[in-house]
């Protein structure tokens, strides 16, 4: 940019270089008066990968200046501008405002930079030359090395005041105008790139969002709102920049260095931010895609239903923790249908994880028991499933429901709870620092669990990042020592219960199936056609057995 004011000083050095290189003689004999001086070994216009930039050249030509000089009045060639002052002061300032630019350069270079980092780049470059332009008119010069350096070195016949430093501020002030202008895009555009690392500090307009190709202002207008009222992404976006400024504390101190080939090694700052923003949107919708069509009965493809559209609230009540009911099955069922609901307090399903009446906090472990089929799985498929829609428990990050039957085919095998995650949740691999979140872990069916579940003999395990077994994860887990800030949810049925030690489990609650109404509702929802809903409820209801068994969903 500068070249085109100061033409003559940069075409006069590459003359003098392609005079001493491009010659074999004069670039040997240059080299020998080099090594004798103990100075740079060769002028260079490109090195054996590249052509060096305008900054490096210029640097080189001003170290070996004087024995550049030398060697011209040894071959007889006059250049007089070379010891010219108003040529010198030009000099001296291309050489120092291009390293400059050679560091921004190298700040805009390479893998995995963000717009966003790009445009600071910039912006703080714009900064710098407001700087330079200051130090220029002040005669400072706190920020241009070589030049400085000249004018100290200035003999008393050359008096200082006849160095025109102003005229190099008036260049100085042109490149800052061209930089304006070359990156005018990106201060239009300021909102939207800090919108990228702080979507919950930043207010985007009309104008920003058109200069998304393909988007649709009314949908991404009501996804933002959903999004800065949740603190799930807020949480999400605080980690993204912790990690972000992270890195470019690292990329400072081995830029400072010089250490280029370890910066390489850090993680891509575009791929960071990638990961942030697609794991959780990703993670709801497989959540949904899993959860919201079920098989009833006998599974018939291309038979599923939207569990939307037939769920029925159960009976859930609280039991004592200690009590464990072992009676058979089918007795529980008579029991159950038996019991008045008015003597115990249900809650739905989305209440799970409340505080109860009279309780300030709610329970970290929570285990649902219930016979075969009265509706435990189901139950935690419409919690997942509503959180995942956005339509209840939104306080919480995130829901990551495993059954016991899927950890059974990893018993030999060891993870990390990190690992473990992405092993079942592939979107979720940005994020290794679940301690910054509200997760739930629903483990459901526990009474098929094959493993040990030794929370006498394995080992307290507490670092969410160092491999184990899947039983130490799993006891670790439920017993709070690993992750304890996480909420677990198991379901089993009455006679396994005991697997889990009492004085892990803060509370127990009972699925009793429908009570009668809850029969009648879900045979409606089940049954569209009025009439045929209801013949199919007066027929139960004249057969006690059959009306017993209805009390399973």
């Amino acid at each position: 940019m500068c070249d085109r004011q100061f033409g003559e000083v940069m075409s006069l050095v590459i003359r003098v270089i392609n005079f001493i290189v491009a010659r074999a003689l004069n670039d040997r004999q240059f080299k020998t008066l080099l090594d004798e001086v103990n100075n740079y070994p060769g002028l260079l216009l490109h090195s054996n990968v590249r052509w060096l930039s305008r900054g490096k050249v210029l640097s080189r030509f001003a170290a070996c200046l004087n024995e550049i000089r030398t060697f011209l009045e040894m071959k007889g060639v006059g250049h007089p501008e070379l010891a010219d002052t108003e040529w010198l002061l030009k000099f001296y300032y291309l050489v120092d405002l291009t390293e400059h630019l050679n560091q921004l350069n190298v700040k805009m270079q390479g893998i995995g930079n963000t717009v966003l980092s790009l445009q600071q780049a910039v912006f703080a470059f714009e900064n710098k030359l407001e700087l330079f332009i200051t130090d220029l008119e002040t005669g400072r010069l706190l920020h241009f090395e070589k030049l400085s350096q000249f004018k100290d070195a200035c003999t008393a016949s050359e008096p200082i005041q006849n160095l025109d430093l102003h005229q190099l501020a008036g260049c100085t002030s042109s490149l800052l105008q061209s930089f304006k202008a070359r990156f005018g895009e990106f201060r239009e555009h300021t909102r939207l790139f800090k919108f990228i690392t702080h979507p919950n500090e930043c207010s985007l307009n009309t104008a920003d969002l058109n200069y998304i190709p393909g988007v649709s202002v009314r949908d991404f207008e009501a996804e933002v709102a959903d999004l800065k009222a949740s603190d799930m992404w807020v949480n999400k976006f605080k980690s993204l920049n912790e990690d972000l400024e992270r890195i470019t504390r690292q990329k400072a101190e081995l830029a400072s260095k010089h250490m280029w080939t370890e910066m390489k090694k850090l993680q891509p700052e575009d791929q960071l931010i990638l990961k942030t923003w697609n794991a959780l949107p990703v993670t709801y919708h497989t959540l949904q895609r899993k959860f919201r069509r079920v098989f009833e009965g006998i599974a018939k493809a291309g038979q599923s239903t939207d569990l939307n559209d037939f769920y029925t609230e159960l009976f859930i009540t609280e039991r004592l923790s200690g009590e464990v009911n072992k009676e058979h099955e089918v007795r529980l069922i008579e029991t159950a249908s038996r019991k008045p609901a008015k003597e115990e307090t249900p809650f739905k399903c989305e209440d799970i994880f409340k505080p109860l009446p009279g309780k300030d906090q709610p329970s970290r472990t929570i285990m649902t028991t219930g016979v075969a089929g009265i509706g435990k799985t189901i139950l935690t498929h419409k919690f997942t499933l509503d959180w995942a829609e956005g339509k209840a428990n939104q306080d919480i990050h995130f829901t990551l429901p495993f059954t016991f039957r899927e950890l059974n085919l990893l018993k030999e095998k060891e993870f990390s709870l990190v690992e473990l995650l992405h092993h079942f949740f592939i979107q979720t691999k940005g994020i290794r620092r679940y301690d910054l979140f509200q997760v739930v872990f629903i483990l459901d069916g526990l009474d098929e669990c094959r493993l040990p579940l030794d929370f006498q003999n394995n080992p307290i395990w507490t670092d969410v990042t160092k491999s184990t077994s899947v039983d130490v994860l799993l006891t670790n887990l439920i017993r709070g020592d690993l992750l304890p800030s996480a909420r677990i949810w198991i379901t089993t049925r009455p006679a396994a219960a005991n697997q889990i030690p009492a004085e892990c489990v803060g509370m127990v609650t009972e699925v009793r199936g429908f009570t009668d109404p809850q029969k009648e509702e879900y045979f409606r929802k089940r049954f569209r056609e009025e009439t045929l809903a209801s013949t199919i409820i007066s027929h139960i209801k004249t057969s006690r057995s059959l009306h017993i068994m209805c009390h399973i969903p």
